[in-house]
């Protein structure tokens, strides 16, 4: 058994405290010190810059506010150490355990913690930038407001994090677990979310996902109210049940999506792009629609105070729908059914009418002046 001794000297103008004798004597004198047992060290303000600290053992050290940029802490266990304010930048961490490691105010951009151990982590407003978190286990860890703009996330398992309003622009997510993930206010732009394993669960409310790709994925039930989907690529992505209440979908892809019962009061869509899509039971109250429609069909949705203002609505369905106060102006109706519609008090001023089917609708109220179509129907 090694004879344990505590010494305090000072080591490029920092202070410690060791317990062990030989090791510290390695550090000291430049040697590389991988391997070495420095748990309950403690440094301040040091300079370990460029330093081999590969598999040593820090468990419960302290280093506080320590120049540790391109140091070498693969594989080292870190449990319970405290890094806070300390300069990590390309620091090797791969393999390394950081269980309850305190890092606040720390710098890690461009660091490399593939395969980390960092559950739970606490890192509010943690800089991260361009980071390597290849296959590292950040579950349940607190990122709030983060910095992981372009970082490496591959293959992280990231379920139950805390990511909210965090920067994550052109981050790397391929294979990322994220169920359960907090994503609510978080910045997105033009992140590819398709490759990701699982999303289930993730709260997007208020996110920024400019241009993103959200393409076949399944977001059922999903939130996103109030985001941001500017440009984003949903096609063909499964959004039954999901909010998208008062979201931004200009010039979205919607193309074969399924939104049937999805939440899409006054959401603006202007120039989105949805052929294909199924929109049965959807919400679509004080929602502005409009171009190509054909064959769409709205059976069972809320479409009231919708504006569909010349829109081509060509053998458009809308069985049972809701349509009161609806704005049809000017729309192309020809052959579109309405059995069982509701239109009272609905704006169908010179609305192209041809061949559509009203005999079940209510038309109560309904306004109709120049509309065309209708000269061999009854009243």
């Amino acid at each position: 058994m090694k004879l344990k001794l505590v010494l305090t000297f000072f080591l490029f103008g920092c202070a410690f405290d060791v317990a062990q004798a030989t090791d510290l004597e390695r550090l000291r004198s430049g040697q590389d010190c991988n391997g070495c047992e420095l748990s309950a060290i403690h440094l301040q303000q040091c300079n370990l810059n460029g330093r081999d600290l590969t598999a040593a053992d820090l468990q419960a050290a302290r280093l506080l506010q320590c120049d540790l940029r391109g140091a070498s802490l693969a594989g080292a266990d870190l449990r319970g150490a405290d890094l806070s304010d300390s300069n990590l930048y390309r620091a090797s961490l791969s393999g390394a355990n950081l269980v309850g490691v305190k890092l606040a105010g720390s710098s890690m951009g461009r660091a490399d913690l593939s395969r980390a151990q960092m559950p739970g982590i606490v890192l509010p407003k943690g800089r991260l930038a361009r980071a390597v978190l290849r296959d590292a286990d950040l579950s349940g860890a607190r990122l709030a407001e983060a910095n992981l703009e372009g970082a490496d996330l591959r293959g992280a398992r990231l379920h139950g994090a805390d990511l909210r309003g965090a920067l994550l622009g052109r981050a790397l997510l391929d294979g990322a677990d994220l169920r359960g993930a907090d994503l609510s206010g978080a910045k997105l732009k033009g992140v590819d979310f398709s490759v990701a394993a699982s999303l289930q669960g993730v709260n997007f409310r208020e996110a920024d996902l400019y241009a993103a790709r959200l393409v076949g994925l399944d977001l059922s039930g999903v939130n996103l109210h109030r985001a941001r989907l500017i440009k984003a690529d949903l096609t063909g992505t499964l959004l039954m049940g999901a909010d998208l209440s008062d979201t931004q979908l200009i010039k979205a892809r919607l193309q074969k999506s399924d939104l049937r019962g999805a939440n899409l009061s006054k959401a603006r869509m202007s120039g989105v792009r949805m052929s294909g899509a199924r929109l049965q039971r959807a919400n679509l109250e004080l929602v502005k629609l409009g171009g190509n429609l054909i064959g769409m069909n709205f059976s069972g949705a809320v479409m009231v105070r919708t504006s569909l203002a010349g829109a081509n609505l060509k053998d458009a369905v809308f069985h049972g729908t809701r349509m009161q106060y609806v704005d049809l102006q000017k729309s192309n109706l020809y052959g579109a059914d309405f059995d069982g519609a509701d239109l009272r008090r609905a704006n169908l001023r010179e609305a192209n009418l041809k061949q559509a089917r009203l005999e079940n609708a209510d038309m109560a109220g309904a306004i109709m002046d120049g509309a065309r179509g209708l000269e061999d129907e009854g009243p």
